[in-house]
């Protein structure tokens, strides 16, 4: 398959994320292609792909405060294939209750697709989505 038949819709998503640190985190985003339609992937396609998203103080920030991926040892991210694929980014309850050491509670985050190379190319990262994350602290646990 070439770029064309994976292109992805130019336009980045923004959507803005609030959690609360200590509970469950379970986002779904959609996956869309340059004309706003959800975009299908078989299994064995979507696992040729990966996704990676990070939340960072600020743009300038070098340190990412977490990152999820679907890739390595210990994948917290998943792309779910079908006719219309998402992208899914977990955390439990013990790893949310860490996000307390955050220098704010409020930063930003992005999320990427990486397309599989084609023709021998490099992986084509796809900006699908980012805002703002802000963090709920814990009070009674």
């Amino acid at each position: 398959m070439t770029a064309a038949h994976y292109a992805l819709r130019p336009d980045i998503t923004h959507l803005d994320i609030t959690a609360a640190a200590g509970d469950p985190f379970d986002l779904i985003v959609p996956v869309v292609d340059r004309h706003n339609q959800a975009l299908a992937l078989s299994s064995s396609a979507a696992a040729s792909w990966e996704a990676r998203a990070t939340v960072r103080r600020n743009v300038h920030a070098a340190d990412a405060l977490h990152t999820w991926t679907t890739t390595g040892p210990t994948p917290n991210a998943r792309i779910n294939p079908g006719p219309a694929v998402t992208v899914q980014l977990l955390a439990d309850p013990a790893t949310t209750a860490g996000w307390t050491g955050w220098p704010g509670w409020v930063c930003g985050w992005d999320l990427d697709l990486l397309e599989p190379p084609t023709d021998g190319g490099p992986a084509v990262p796809h900006r699908i989505a980012t805002g703002r994350f802000r963090l709920l602290p814990e009070y009674t646990r």
